[in-house]
């Protein structure tokens, strides 16, 4: 609640104040690293989530913020290591399954990103960032008309998406000149 509350400070003792009372308690270690993310201190948070994860190895929380920041850091395979592990125990979280598929999309691995991809729209169809980011994949794949589906829905849910707005003007302006191949 208090990191809810942007109270960084109290949520830290707080953290604190648990993981002393409870030294193998994985949820404390999730929250303590998961403030000490929040102000910076990466490397810190990094051993606070691997000891939760290795402490409760089936709480996805740590694993998928592992992913994210082995991602941030460019370390893609470690990211898609514990992306993997996260969505296996979470299957129905939307968010992970998102942030999964566009890991996979800068891999290259275009069909276990758009897998994932649309598993994150099922659950959740209203969100303009995994529909921007399906079309990232579809278009890479080839798949244009795809992705200009998915970068319109994408405007349609947020108009200010700059990402979309600029890629689908870029897929139209190849389809005005010709340069376009027909999807199928």
């Amino acid at each position: 609640m208090l990191l809810e509350q942007g109270h960084l400070q109290e949520a830290e003792h707080a953290a604190q104040d648990g993981v002393a009372s409870d030294p193998y308690g994985a949820v404390l270690h999730y929250y303590l690293g998961t403030v000490k993310q929040e102000r910076g201190e990466t490397d810190v948070a990094l051993g606070q989530f691997i000891l939760a994860a290795r402490l409760s190895p089936k709480l996805a929380a740590p694993r998928a913020s592992l992913g994210g920041i082995f991602f941030a850091q460019g370390r893609l395979e470690e990211a898609a290591d514990h992306y993997t592990a996260s969505v296996e125990l979470e299957p129905n979280n939307a968010d992970l399954q998102a942030q999964f598929g566009k890991l996979l999309t800068m891999q290259g691995r275009l069909q276990d990103a758009t897998n994932h991809l649309n598993a994150a729209l099922r659950l959740q169809p209203g969100d303009p960032s995994a529909h921007c980011q399906l079309a990232v994949a579809l278009e890479k794949a080839g798949d244009l008309s795809g992705a200009m589906f998915h970068y319109a829905e994408a405007l349609r849910l947020k108009p200010g998406l700059a990402e979309a707005s600029e890629n689908l003007a870029k897929l139209k302006q190849r389809q005005a000149s010709g340069q376009m191949a027909p999807s199928h």
